[in-house]
């Protein structure tokens, strides 16, 4: 991924807050830095230092290429990490803001993945880490194939990874309790993009697990938000698309 050194020069520390705050290491970027009077310019290492008032210069591949690359590098760490999801939903839906255009039949432009895309998510895999990596992929790839996104939400619930399949399931229904007529809308050969069964997955699944963290609460849950709640505060902390809001809502459970 391309990004210019002016915004490079100011992602210099948030990073290393990072690694303490998740503890993990990342990759360090390699800049090459020309000097004037050296026919071979050093390369330097740098930490990059993300902040909030610089990210929406990021055209929209920067943006999802970049939320992408952390939420893999967190996967690398540890694939039970939590805030893996914020950053992936975060890459896949950050830059949305309306529904896409269509026509008098409520048909988009938007092409629906085809048959070999499914079987491949589909296809049983040796390695957990790399299956998930395929899925986020693809689904950042099509952010409106929310049948996709209730076909990771079968994978991870198969890996009894339900932890996991709990943010995604809040953070797909916040997503598409945004738009009221979503459920209207059609790919380019016709399929509904969110079809009438799969809203209601999503839409009831958070329902019921609103029900089942409301009624198991003890006298010291009380003292603190809400497991639903925080998930739902990701969305609504990310009014600046400051990737830290993400994290630290997620730190909090």
């Amino acid at each position: 991924m391309r990004i210019s050194s002016e915004i490079v020069n100011q992602f210099i520390t948030l990073f290393s807050e990072f690694e303490d705050l998740l503890s993990c290491n990342f990759a360090k970027i390699e800049i090459a830095q020309v000097a004037p009077q050296l026919p071979k310019p050093p390369v330097t290492q740098v930490s990059v230092n993300i902040r909030s008032d610089n990210i929406n210069s990021l055209n929209e591949r920067e943006y999802k290429n970049f939320y992408q690359k952390l939420a893999f590098e967190l996967l690398e760490e540890d694939e039970n990490n939590l805030n893996i999801y914020a950053l992936f939903t975060q890459a896949m839906w950050g830059k949305i803001r309306c529904l896409p255009e269509c026509n008098n039949e409520k048909i988009t432009k938007i092409r629906k993945p085809d048959a070999d895309i499914i079987r491949i998510l589909l296809s049983d895999k040796e390695n957990d880490i790399e299956h998930i990596k395929c899925f986020m992929h693809e689904l950042i790839l099509n952010p409106f194939w929310i049948e996709g996104v209730q076909l990771f939400c079968d994978f991870l619930e198969k890996k009894k990874k339900n932890k996991q399949l709990d943010i995604l399931i809040i953070l797909t229904s916040d997503f598409i309790s945004k738009f009221d007529t979503i459920e209207l809308l059609r790919f380019q050969n016709g399929d509904f993009i969110c079809k009438e069964e799969v809203y209601k997955y999503f839409v009831k699944s958070k329902e019921n697990k609103k029900s089942f963290f409301s009624s198991k609460k003890t006298d010291k849950e009380h003292t603190l938000q809400d497991f639903e709640q925080m998930l739902m505060n990701i969305d609504k902390e990310n009014f600046n698309n400051s990737i830290m809001n993400n994290i630290n809502s997620l730190l909090d459970m």
